[in-house]
């Protein structure tokens, strides 16, 4: 017996109107594209379950992350590519895009051709390797052994986790960006 129900831009329509049909307050959340839309998420929700200002509490820690997370003036950008489970790779225009550019790297996506949201299978990213590579590490398999023959690629663990929803993951994120870049960044 839920007071609330955040729906998704996925959920089918029949069980919309299932939802709608038993007197659940609903509220519509899409998956936000940008940093800015994420924001605007937190207040969204915040308001609705009328808790606005630990809505607002948490916007100020993810600004504060993402502002501690910035690379330093006149750092170059490390080229980069999240490379999710079954190869899906978040490309220009994503939030894991602005992500990687507000964090100190610069999306290699679209080096490889891909679109917004595409699969990069392992062959031509064995033969055009990004200098960095994000994968979740507990969901490399086989292929880690296989990546880390590479000449050239460094790989980083970044749970998938991190990039499925945003809001509070951000803050998570951006601080693992961060360190990430650090390391790299000194070899």
């Amino acid at each position: 017996q839920p007071d609330l129900v955040l729906l998704g831009p996925h959920l089918g329509p029949a069980t919309q109107r299932v939802i709608a049909s038993v007197g659940v307050r609903t509220e519509r959340v899409d998956v936000p594209a940008t940093i800015e839309q994420s924001r605007q998420q937190v207040l969204k929700v915040a308001r609705a379950v009328g808790h606005e200002a630990r809505g607002k509490a948490l916007l100020a820690r993810i600004d504060a992350a993402l502002a501690q997370a910035a690379p330093p003036a006149g750092a170059a950008p490390v080229p980069a590519l999240f490379r999710m489970a079954g190869g899906l790779v978040p490309g220009q225009g994503t939030l894991a895009d602005e992500l990687l550019a507000r964090t100190g790297f610069r999306n290699v996506s679209a080096d490889h051709g891909l679109a917004m949201w595409d699969i990069l299978p392992l062959e031509p990213l064995i033969a055009n390797p990004p200098r960095l590579l994000l994968a979740d590490q507990a969901k490399a398999g086989r292929h880690a052994a296989l990546l880390a023959a590479v000449p050239g690629l460094a790989a980083a663990d970044f749970p998938d986790r991190m990039l499925q929803c945003a809001g509070p993951n951000l803050i998570e994120a951006a601080k693992r960006l961060a360190r990430i870049r650090r390391t790299v960044g000194a070899s």
